[in-house]
């Protein structure tokens, strides 16, 4: 039996089951180290006010420290059992980890808006997916942050009113993630130009040097083809950095990174 905490069409035929939520993001590992942007002098301290990954042993102590921060707040939210709330990340620096968040959807509203959805749902691929008892197919994902995918459901539901105008640049790439991986692009068209528009001016004022907040920045402009944004970010990345780029563990493709 599902508990369901967000019913977005009562007659929907679709459980989704996030396992997981709201899991460290933008996280680096090793795997995510490029070659610099310029080269960087010897001793160089690498990412502004330590914000980032250096050179050398630099890194390897960045990503330990990162990764153990990430993962202690959320074994101390879990710890903490709390419901989860609204926060903004860029605040505090921690989400409340939920191991399991139920949403019931409409598959013709999924199929509409998304390509992978559209694949999910359609034979053969609907041979492998389980069904609840009453009858609701069941797919399931993992690590994606709860308002973020409330948000990006919300927008394929039609439920307008639901959805902010404005969001802070954490959960704006949150939300980025989300609909680069259910390509539902089209369908929060609007929107995505409407928050890129809107963020445009807190940009300019934080004058943002290379870091994880200008990584995150990049990875919006990409997923939203915010094609002159995006020129801007990645001349500021090449700009600022003077030690390794790191995609920050988000799906950046290594050739733009490498280039």
């Amino acid at each position: 039996m599902f508990n369901i905490k967000y019913t977005l069409d009562p007659d929907g035929d679709i459980i989704l089951v996030l396992l997981d939520a709201n899991s460290p993001f933008a996280v680096p590992d090793p795997g995510d180290m490029m070659p610099s942007a310029v080269k960087v002098p010897a001793g160089s301290a690498g990412w502004r006010s330590g914000a980032g990954p250096g050179t050398g042993t630099d890194d390897t102590a960045f990503l330990a420290a990162v990764t153990a921060a990430a993962a202690t707040a959320a074994a101390n939210a879990a710890a903490r059992g709390s419901q989860f709330q609204e926060e903004d990340p860029e605040q505090n620096g921690q989400e409340l980890y939920e191991p399991e968040v139920c949403f019931r959807l409409s598959s013709k509203h999924l199929k509409t808006a998304s390509k992978y959805f559209r694949t999910q749902l359609r034979s053969p691929w609907k041979e492998h997916i389980d069904v609840a008892e009453d009858g609701s197919c069941i797919v399931r994902a993992e690590e994606w942050n709860e308002q973020a995918l409330l948000i990006v459901m919300n927008i394929i539901h039609g439920r307008s009113k639901q959805v902010p105008r404005n969001l802070n640049l954490q959960l704006m790439a949150q939300v980025a993630v989300i609909v680069d991986y259910y390509a539902c692009h089209e369908a929060t068209w609007f929107f995505h130009k409407t928050w890129v528009g809107n963020y445009i001016r807190v940009w300019y004022t934080a004058g943002y040097g290379y870091g994880r907040d200008l990584m995150l920045w990049l990875f919006v402009t990409i997923t939203f083809y915010s094609s002159s944004w995006f020129q801007e970010a990645a001349k500021s990345v090449i700009r600022t950095s003077t030690g390794t780029i790191c995609a920050m563990n988000l799906p950046i493709a290594s050739a733009i990174i490498g280039e």
